[in-house]
């Protein structure tokens, strides 16, 4: 059960990481 929390939050991670990251370059330019 831990490792299918873990592997959740991993997949949740890389998909939000790029877009906070790109919301975060539109905003620097």
């Amino acid at each position: 059960m831990l490792q299918e929390i873990l592997a959740f939050c991993i997949a949740l991670g890389v998909f939000i990481i790029p877009i906070l990251a790109f919301k975060v370059l539109r905003e620097l330019r």
